[in-house]
């Protein structure tokens, strides 16, 4: 009977010993590490948004690069949006000389010369310059995308402001949640 209990002691530390030893790994036996050859950050669908640039932000967001009809554009990634990076500013409050919030769309001041083409996202919205400031009479404001900024009619103030040229609306190309691959 001792020698029943000792046997059975035996198989069970081996048996134990075996388990954390696999688990833990072999004795000699090394872990795989692969190199990264680039980041990209997907959509929900598993469709590639564009290549990772770099990390910014406080919250040390993903910065994509993609091409909007040959255009240049250059984003930051949230888990549910895109948000705006230096060569992309967030406007939620647009200007209109027509009183429907319809037609060109415009902003207040210009953009510095960058080494990329600037652009201007509402919401999902995304907006190019259209030629130099003008002066115009501001008939409505608000986003063309964003629900919670609607258009507002406003008695006719004078402006000197960016006109702005629809490029697309990443709504259409791209479903959140976004994960970085």
């Amino acid at each position: 009977m001792a020698r029943l209990k000792d046997f059975r002691v035996i198989v069970l530390s081996l048996l134990l010993g075996l388990g954390l030893a696999h688990q833990n790994g072999f004795a000699g036996e090394k872990s795989t590490t692969q190199p990264v050859q680039s980041l990209s950050v997907f959509d929900s669908n598993g469709k590639r948004v564009g290549s990772v640039l770099g990390f910014a932000g406080s919250n040390e967001l993903p910065t994509v690069g993609l091409r909007v009809d040959g255009r240049l554009i250059v984003l930051k990634v949230e888990r549910d949006k895109f948000s705006q990076s230096g060569f992309t500013a967030e406007y939620s409050t647009l200007y209109f000389e027509s009183s429907n919030c319809t037609g060109t769309p415009f902003i207040p001041g210009t953009a510095a010369p960058l080494p990329a083409p600037f652009n201007i996202l509402d919401g999902t919205k995304l907006y190019a310059f259209e030629g130099p400031q003008r002066d115009l009479i501001i008939r409505s404001t608000g986003s063309t995308s964003l629900p919670n900024i609607p258009c507002e009619p406003v008695n006719s103030v004078p402006g000197f402001m960016q006109p702005l040229r629809f490029l697309t609306d990443l709504a259409e190309h791209f479903q959140p949640p976004f994960t970085l691959r």
